[in-house]
């Protein structure tokens, strides 16, 4: 059953009246996405006024219908299994889409474009700035490390032990 935009940000509103904040997740890559599609992404976060975004890649975990709907359109190989599985959804994405590197650079500043609306106005007027910043991979860790810090109550030694875990996945 899908929701509408529209209504996220009406129960986003309802919340920010009672000072509730709002943490929310988003997935990146997936089939059929394109870097327009990420934008509006984020976009949706600014409009339910988003106070702690998280984003991963998509995973497309076997048997499952994001699985088949993936290997249908040609995102992921048709023996794609668990072994193919990377051991991390912050560090790399097994679904091929034709625009990966532009979504994935979404993806690696997502957290930077929702906290700041002046810096996603820019990259949205300058859509081939995104792929000229550099050392988005520190940048997508700095994002999530600070999203952990709050979720989680994280110290910086806690997030760094998280994150010492994917390291292999390089």
């Amino acid at each position: 059953k899908r929701i509408k935009n529209e209504e996220f940000i009406r129960m986003a509103k309802i919340l920010k009246k009672y000072g509730i904040q709002i943490y929310t997740s988003s997935i990146f890559v997936y089939p059929g996405e394109t870097f327009e599609d990420a934008l509006s992404t984020v976009e949706l976060q600014h409009q339910m006024g988003t106070d702690h975004p998280f984003s991963s890649y998509l995973i497309p975990y076997p048997n499952t219908e994001i699985w088949k709907t993936s290997i249908e359109s040609g995102s992921i190989p048709s023996d794609y299994y668990f072994a193919d599985i990377p051991q991390s959804y912050f560090i790399k994405s097994s679904v091929n889409i034709p625009d990966k590197k532009r979504v994935a650079n979404v993806y690696k500043l997502y957290y930077f474009l929702v906290r700041h609306k002046k810096f996603f106005a820019f990259i949205k007027s300058h859509k081939r700035v995104i792929n000229l910043i550099p050392f988005l991979d520190l940048i997508n860790y700095l994002g999530i490390f600070l999203w952990f810090k709050n979720w989680r109550n994280y110290t910086l030694w806690g997030v760094i032990k998280y994150f010492l875990r994917f390291r292999k996945d390089r």
